[in-house]
């Protein structure tokens, strides 16, 4: 009889379990079991205990044979006994005197319900990957993670997703055995993932799992690569979507009107002439290949039933045009200094020189007064080219950006079997990422004033893993992984030069600075340049060592899991700085004092900025994070009908640390020197104090759990657990800086009068880092890392039945509860306590 339990492993592998008997139902010691995959031709080994009991861990997925033997009984055979990835695979052998080969057909179909496990779980199988539709993820690339949402109690998407209502960046991706976790987006996936065609099988695990799992808050999703056979395989792809090819909208009916015209012929279809009809530019293309097989070069070496390839390669084409309503810009005249059209506006528009206070004659800024870092910028102003019915003005400008999109996936795999007691399997997977997006002022990439960015985002994945069986009831399972992950992201106006060739002192020549424009043409706005530009590096090293021991009915399993996390973000974000221009600094006072007029493109001319902030960034931090588990889990076989699963798991998770300490915190207990030293000033870490949030050594996750089998059709299961999800920062690393960076802010001192004119420089009357002085932020916004903070925990638990019914239909029914304790949030601290409000 063949039937999945529970793999209590942080692995993509499976188990096959199962008792050997006599006929008369009698335990035999001492049977050796052999499964040999029928694809590769390798073979593990095992031995049935005292009690019968027996456990091959460590399965790579697939088919088996598996043999049965003992002196005296016939040799007992089963074929195509399937074992799935994260999961277990009991067959229980009655064998029968006599020395002949008695033969056992079992089905390669997997049995449908899970007589010994207590886990709420999901598994996918290559068929199941392979067939069902598969939605578009990140960067239009297939993602894998989309399958996760048949599972009940998923919700959300692939970048923010939610697990029987767990919060969010919680869910526990393993891919080959190990973590994916990232410093910046925690278990985000969709970006990351290798080619949904390098995955054969995956399980996701959404309540109450063994010991051997933990840095989770909500589920645990295993990815397990496919590998090579001895046969040679492979397929290649392609999607394709061109412009070419599309049809026309359904709204179109072939007329169209073309410079008032009505037409009914060919010119319809021409993008150019009528932009209406189709998009001028939308091309998709995925493509790739898959390969496998043994290693074999003729007449020097065959590796057949010893050593194994695989490769896959996936890209992903795109080129589309970004197109949305026409953005607001100044007139021609109003490029010049002429601002005479906004006397005509129902609500006229006076501009006022904010040196006499008075109307600029003809409301025209002679071009002398213009600031020279405006006028550099002016040359690369878009040119209005529709009229605003609204106003009469033409001040509209509609373009169409091209936009590009290419991914490139590899995934490597290999296995070599050293002996059959010792296995060794090394897999290697980068993915590339580069698109450019969002030019919402819809200038052109070779524009210095554009808002494009750009991303080039490259992971890669190294996972190493080594087999040991040392004893046929002893089982070593070391796995190591490695992953990077490269981020450049920001604007495309890096390297232009806007700072230097505009003559703009006081901010680095990073990039075009943030140029914001509101309220100009009676309240109108534009934004130019862009803020962001970071190169974000993370590093993550991971050692796990399982051993399984099996031990009558018992089958121990005791492990460590190590992580390393070193996280380098390099930011230069807003280095530049970012500039507000608006109508109060060419505005005027009625008889009254009230402001009237004033423009704020006119303001802009002149350089009058009403205000603006950039970052010093002096310091590129280095983040460093250690993690840490033990765990031991028991499954006992109390009887045959009835499993009982116990275990135990130590989380110890290090909070975040600068490398040289160049991190700050509000403490609210330290005395402030410039404010009568009551609590509350800005502390620094240094050596004995590397980290302002606690380390818990007490983070303990039991794991409990049962399952009836009252018969072969039908089984009971229950089970509680608490799980530590790993500690999640979410600020990308740009904070806790405070004294070793700096974020100087400027304002007008009455609303209307300039913070200061940009070409005579920025402001550089700010406390220049670095410095360790408590008071330095007073009366700023500080950065706090609340000391009472612990890691957030979950408590799990389910009761259920599941039923298999004729024609492999499966019922389930489940109760899943979730409780979360201590999860994150963010509050205001200046709130008051609502006791006072009384």
């Amino acid at each position: 009889m063949l039937f999945p339990v529970m793999l209590a492993g942080q692995t993509n592998r499976g188990t096959l379990t199962g008792v050997v008997m006599d006929s008369s139902g009698a335990s035999i010691a001492g049977a050796d079991v052999t499964a040999t995959n029928r694809e590769a031709g390798t073979t593990f080994h095992a031995q049935s205990s005292t009690t019968g009991d027996f456990t091959i861990p460590e399965l790579p997925f697939g088919k088996y044979d598996v043999t049965v033997a003992f002196q005296g009984f016939q040799t007992y055979e089963a074929k195509d006994v399937e074992i799935l990835a994260n999961q277990v695979a009991r067959l229980n052998v009655q064998l029968q005197l006599g020395q002949q080969v008695q033969r056992v057909e079992v089905t390669s179909a997997a049995p449908i319900i899970q007589n010994d496990s207590d886990t709420v779980e999901q598994g996918f199988t290559t068929r199941q990957i392979t067939d069902l539709p598969l939605t578009i993820g990140a960067f239009l690339a297939r993602s894998p993670e989309a399958f996760t949402f048949l599972t009940p109690g998923v919700s959300g998407d692939t970048f923010r997703t939610r697990i029987n209502g767990g919060p969010q960046f919680s869910n526990e991706i393993l891919v080959d055995g190990a973590s994916t976790t990232r410093s910046e987006n925690g278990p985000a996936f969709d970006e990351t993932a290798p080619s949904v065609e390098a995955f054969g099988e995956f399980t996701i695990k959404t309540n109450n799992f063994s010991a051997e799992y933990g840095a989770t808050g909500s589920a645990i999703t295993s990815f397990a690569y496919k590998s090579g056979t001895n046969h040679l395989h492979g397929d290649a792809y392609e999607f394709l979507r061109a412009t070419p090819l599309d049809a026309a909208g359904f709204y179109d009916t072939g007329r169209c009107t073309i410079s008032g015209q009505k037409v009914t012929d060919g010119r319809c279809g021409d993008p150019s002439l009528d932009p209406h009809r189709r998009p001028i530019l939308d091309q998709k293309n995925n493509f790739g290949f898959t390969a496998g097989g043994p290693a074999y070069l003729p007449k020097l070496y065959d590796g057949r039933n010893k050593t194994f390839w695989f490769f896959s390669y996936e890209a992903v084409r795109l080129a589309n045009q970004f197109s949305v309503n026409p953005v607001f810009v100044p007139t021609a005249k109003e490029l010049t200094g002429d601002f005479s059209e906004l006397l005509s506006l129902p609500s006229p528009v006076t501009i006022y020189d904010p040196q006499t206070g008075q109307p600029f004659f003809g409301n025209k800024i002679p071009q002398e007064r213009f600031s020279s870092v405006s006028k550099y910028a002016l040359q690369f102003f878009p040119k209005a080219n529709t009229v605003d019915p609204a106003t009469g003005l033409s001040d509209k400008y509609t373009n169409g950006v091209p936009l590009s999109l290419t991914v490139n996936l590899y995934t490597v795999v290999a296995d070599h079997n050293l002996t059959d007691r010792q296995k060794a399997h090394f897999s290697l997977s980068r993915r590339n990422n580069f698109r450019t997006r969002d030019p919402d002022n819809l200038l052109p990439g070779n524009n210095p004033l554009t808002q494009l960015r750009r991303q080039d985002f490259t992971t890669r994945y190294y996972r190493a893993a080594y087999d040991y069986a040392l004893r046929p009831n002893l089982f070593s399972h070391l796995n190591l992984g490695y992953n990077r992950t490269t981020s450049v992201n920001g604007t495309v106006t890096v390297g232009d030069n806007f700072v230097k060739n505009s003559g703009l002192t006081g901010v680095a020549n990073t990039h075009t600075p943030e140029q914001n424009i509101s309220g100009f043409n009676g309240g109108k706005g534009m934004t130019l340049g862009n803020t962001e530009y970071n190169d974000n590096i993370d590093n993550s090293y991971q050692i796990a060592e399982n051993l399984t021991w099996v031990k009558g009915r018992h089958s121990f399993k005791f492990g460590v899991d190590i992580h390393r996390q070193l996280y380098d973000p390099k930011t230069q974000n807003n280095g530049a700085g970012h500039f507000d221009f608006f109508p109060g600094p060419t505005s005027g006072a009625d008889a009254q004092g009230n402001r009237i007029g004033g423009d704020a493109f006119a303001s802009y001319l002149l350089g009058a900025a009403n205000s603006a902030f950039f970052n010093l960034n002096l310091v590129n931090p280095g983040w460093r994070r250690l993690y840490w588990a033990s765990f031991i889990q028991d499954d006992f076989k109390a009887t045959r009908k009835l499993t009982v699963n116990m275990g135990l798991r130590w989380d110890i998770s290090d909070p975040r640390s600068e490398v040289f300490n160049r991190t700050s915190s509000l403490d609210p207990h330290l005395p402030n020197p410039a404010a009568g030293n009551i609590p509350g000033a800005l502390a620094f870490a240094k050596a004995g104090r590397t980290h302002f949030d606690q380390r818990n050594w007490k983070l303990l996750g039991p794991r409990v759990g049962l399952s009836y089998g009252p018969n072969d059709k039908t089984v009971l299961h229950a089970g509680y657990g608490i799980y530590y999800a790993q500690l999640f920062y979410n600020d990308f690393g740009e904070h806790t800086k405070q004294g070793f960076d700096a974020s100087p802010n400027f304002v007008s001192p009455d609303g209307h009068s300039p913070a200061f004119y940009w070409q005579d420089g920025v402001p550089q009357n700010f406390a220049r880092p670095p410095f360790t002085d408590p008071a330095g932020v007073n009366l700023q916004n500080i950065d706090f890392i609340a000391p009472e903070d612990r890691v957030l925990y979950i408590q799990s638990w389910n009761l259920g039945i599941e039923r298999e019914l004729p024609l492999q239909i499966r019922l389930s029914a489940s109760y899943a509860g979730n409780k979360g304790t201590r999860l994150y949030r963010g509050f205001d601290i200046e709130q008051l306590d609502p006791r006072y409000l009384a």
